[in-house]
């Protein structure tokens, strides 16, 4: 199945061929949840076929992501390995879309998996209490994914992020976890 990548907060693209049927054919689109072995629906929207496709916006911001905050100093670091997880837990999105529903060549298709992202901020001072800034760091995502960025005043800021948990690596400085 392929994958449509969505900004948590924006509008989310669905798309689906419509081929064989007319422009104005009325088309639904069922958006799901995947939770505990079960789909659940999120949100119904309606839209029409237009050149052989079917297009909707699905506005996410009612969607329910379990999420964290992250605001530490250096020296607060330690023993807090088993505790970092600020971005989102990974929920499984899908939808389909029923094109002419309830006549007899009704089609129902399979639309793609919704995968979002997220902001990632961090805040970070050094072990004489003044914030990071101008230094490099890295964070590598649970999905085998890594980005980087710059702290500025203490803050380190990625658009983007994927859910899931992550590790940071931060020029010239070393960070114990016990």
């Amino acid at each position: 199945m392929s994958v449509t990548k969505a900004k948590f907060g924006k509008p989310v693209p669905l798309l689906v061929d419509a081929k064989g049927f007319k422009d104005g054919k009325a088309v639904l689109f069922k958006i799901l949840k995947k939770t505990g072995g079960n789909e659940i629906l999120v949100a119904e929207i309606t839209s029409v076929v237009k050149r052989e496709k079917a297009a909707a916006k699905w506005e996410a911001h009612e969607a329910k992501f379990a999420t964290g905050e992250l605001v530490f100093k250096q020296e607060e670091w330690l023993g807090l390995k088993d505790k970092l997880s600020p971005t989102p837990q990974k929920d499984q999105y899908s939808f389909i879309a029923i094109i002419n529903k309830d006549e007899k060549d009704e089609m129902k298709t399979q639309g793609t998996q919704i995968e979002f992202t997220f902001p990632f901020e961090l805040y970070i001072e050094d072990a004489t209490r003044h914030p990071l800034d101008g230094v490099k760091f890295w964070v590598t995502f649970s999905d085998g994914s890594k980005k980087q960025g710059v702290f500025k005043k203490g803050y380190g800021k990625l658009d983007d992020a994927p859910a899931g948990k992550f590790t940071v690596e931060i020029e010239d400085h070393e960070f114990i976890f016990k």
